[in-house]
């Protein structure tokens, strides 16, 4: 249920904005306070393409799974009885 996916991805989605708070902290200390935003920001685009890149996979999968289940259907009609 899509309601059963948003209450899992509620923990999921605090870890992942705490992270690149902690990530923004600790790159304003080590390399200053001017970069930090750029650490932070290239933490949530990298997580967010891995995310859509997941997402696509499956969706990708989904559709061979489908075109291949389809192909199956098809040949078995087409085939010839065993001798």
């Amino acid at each position: 249920m899509a309601g059963d996916d948003r209450t899992r991805s509620v923990p999921r989605r605090i870890l992942w904005i705490t992270v690149g708070i902690l990530i923004g902290v600790v790159a304003g200390l080590v390399l200053g306070w001017q970069i930090a935003p750029a650490f932070v920001l290239i933490y949530f685009c990298v997580g967010w393409a891995a995310k859509q890149g997941q997402k696509q996979k499956r969706e990708i999968d989904i559709y061979r799974e489908q075109w291949l289940n389809k192909r199956r259907m098809r040949n078995d009609g087409m085939q010839s009885p065993p001798e």
